[in-house]
């Protein structure tokens, strides 16, 4: 097993994901401007607002901090290939995800993509001494359209089917207000949830 390749490998994907979150939130902040005005304590307990997005902290055996993102996104995108979480399993050393001929979309039809989710696993979140990130989860909740492959490997699921390091083709899967999330576990690897 090399861990030092899947730290890297989880490294680089855990970077992409800023970057993208990064672009995004330059791309917004360009939309609109506002001057700052410092509120006293009495005009900021009268104010409240609801819609672009929600925190929330679910404590228990797994502690969950989540940020709901009311954002829209669509797409006909290609991509030759992918690949994602290389290590060892516990079966043997490989990819938790090789996809070729990546079609997120269709030339007819965009996938339309809402409600852009941030959710983290901890334990013992409010230890500083002992936290431990379990996994990062991101993506939509709420999917219209076709993603289709050539999974060489997939693990996850697809509309409720549990898949691990599974081939399975040649494969199109169509979403009706459906999530399409990536999910970065610490101790088991790369794995996608496409539909219910």
């Amino acid at each position: 097993m090399d861990t030092t390749l899947s730290k890297e490998i989880f490294s680089a994907t855990l970077s992409f994901a800023v970057v993208i979150i990064a672009v995004m939130t330059l791309f917004f902040s360009t939309l609109a401007t506002a001057d700052m005005t410092l509120m006293v304590d009495t005009e900021l307990s009268e104010i409240t607002a609801t819609g672009f997005s929600q925190f929330t902290l679910t404590r228990g055996g797994t502690d969950i901090a989540r940020v709901d993102l009311n954002l829209y996104a669509a797409t006909y995108t290609e991509v030759g290939a992918m690949q994602m979480g290389y290590h060892d399993n516990g079966t043997a050393p490989g990819w938790d995800q090789s996809w070729q001929t990546v079609s997120l979309g269709s030339q007819d039809n965009d996938l339309v993509m809402n409600n852009f989710v941030v959710e983290t696993e901890f334990q013992n979140i409010s230890d500083p001494a002992n936290r431990q990130l379990e996994s990062i989860t991101i993506g939509f909740t709420d999917v219209t359209g076709t993603i289709s492959s050539d999974f060489g490997v997939f693990s996850g699921s697809i509309k409720g089917v549990e898949h691990e390091r599974a081939s399975l083709g040649q494969t199109s899967v169509t979403l009706v207000n459906e999530p399409f999330l990536l999910k970065l576990k610490i101790d088991t690897g790369v794995s996608f949830q496409i539909g219910w």
